[in-house]
């Protein structure tokens, strides 16, 4: 009001001046552009002469705007990302006027059968979305086959709850020039709520050496099933590093889960190349407690490959029963460098020396009986002419024995009779 006090006391002065300048004299109104009940605040507010289609007044990111115009006609037109551009009808200005406006959301109307809309999604307004307050790498820097987390922080300051939020977490081209992606579901997120949640990255083998965007984006529906879609409002970068020369032990499995002593096994040692160069590669198995230590041949590894190698090896009969560690050494660079690792197996009791014999099962043998043979199955078994032999033999020894000692009682009591 101030402002129009000094516009009417000028005006006032001009009008003194006489006929030629009082024709500049028109007087100056007050017009107030304000939302009618609660809007969001529009991206521009836009007075036009309506004669000359000329911007008289203007006003950037605000609810409201006051302009101090003369009499005249006017157009005001408020415009908002996501809503119908408000165009107010024609203000015919000759007094202090304020115009009031409604803003309408270009979403899309839910469909007859309650369904997913089908003509795609729609961005929020600026200002009233899903936020991504944060984004945080692990690390700055990170070599090939290497874990990466990403970790987010998301604010829903859309205004309404969201539903079914899913924020896609990407790696832009760092596999083999396409996209690593994962999808980190929050479920509904409520408004005005804040959630965290992490993603983790391997960084593919193959992958070059540079610089990769690290980016976010989320979709969601309202409770009637719309569609919304945003861009994560911040980016990182993940930088892939690759050493001259440099070999991975990634894994040791033993084909068993324990042995004995004196039995061999195998274990499967899986190696990557993550350097910048052919290499060849040799992997040692060694335990001094189970008495091992093995090679494998020299082998070519080149960028970017990977191997599995199985090595077998012999436990020593004398190795203790428990648990035993198994260490792996990776040689490569001509002998230079090397890649070391560990493993442990269970080493069992070692096995009894058997000490019966087994036993030996004894088949009869059937003998069947012919048409006109008098045989049976079943007949008393011929002695062998060796054995009647000493068994007669046998019996004729008694008989003289017993011949003899009867003949001495029969001569004693004789002699004894004459001696009477």
């Amino acid at each position: 009001m101030k402002m129009t006090k000094i516009l009417v006391a000028l005006t006032f002065m001009l009008a003194l001046l006489g006929a030629p300048i009082g024709t500049l004299a028109t007087e100056i109104h007050v017009l107030d552009i304000a939302p009618s009940g609660s809007q969001p605040v529009p991206d521009s507010i836009v007075v036009a002469d309506a004669a000359t289609s000329s911007v008289v007044c203007q006003g950037v990111n605000a609810a409201s705007k006051s302009c101090f115009l003369p009499d005249g006609s006017y157009q005001i037109t408020v415009t908002k990302a996501g809503y119908d551009t408000k165009p107010i009808p024609l203000v015919r200005l000759s007094s202090d006027w304020t115009a009031y406006y409604v803003l309408t959301s270009t979403a899309p109307p839910p469909p007859a059968d309650g369904g997913t809309p089908t003509d795609g999604t729609t961005t929020p307004p600026a200002g009233q979305t899903v936020v991504l307050k944060s984004l945080d790498l692990s690390a700055d820097t990170a070599k090939p086959t290497s874990a990466v987390d990403v970790a987010i922080s998301v604010k829903n300051s859309w205004g309404h709850d969201a539903f079914d939020l899913v924020a896609t977490v990407s790696i832009a081209g760092i596999d083999s020039g396409e996209d690593l992606e994962q999808e980190l579901d929050f479920g509904r997120l409520n408004n005005k709520d804040t959630e965290d949640a992490t993603a983790t990255f391997v960084v593919p083998i193959d992958a070059k050496e540079k610089k990769y965007d690290v980016n976010v984006k989320f979709e969601w529906q309202d409770e009637d099933s719309h569609q919304f879609a945003q861009a994560g409002q911040r980016s990182e970068v993940l930088e892939v590093e690759r050493a001259g020369h440099e070999v991975t032990l990634t894994s040791a499995q033993f084909t068993s889960d324990s042995v004995r002593p004196g039995e061999q096994s195998q274990v499967a040692v899986a190696l990557s190349n993550i350097g910048k160069k052919d290499e060849s590669v040799r992997v040692k198995v060694q335990s001094d407690d189970l008495g091992v230590q093995e090679f494998s041949p020299v082998f070519k590894l080149g960028q970017s490959e990977e191997t599995v190698q199985y090595i077998p090896f012999a436990v020593s009969k004398d190795a203790r029963p428990g648990r035993h560690v198994v260490f792996f050494t990776v040689t490569f660079n001509d002998g230079k460098d090397t890649a070391t690792g560990s493993q442990v197996i269970n080493v069992g009791a070692a096995r009894a020396e058997a000490e019966t014999l087994p036993a030996v099962t004894v088949t009869p043998v059937a003998v069947s009986t012919a048409p006109g043979n008098v045989e049976t199955q079943s007949r008393t078994p011929q002695l062998d002419d060796n054995v009647l032999f000493a068994v007669f033999g046998g019996l004729v020894v008694i008989i003289v024995a017993v011949v003899i000692l009867m003949r001495t009682t029969q001569t004693a009591q004789a002699s004894k009779k004459r001696g009477q």
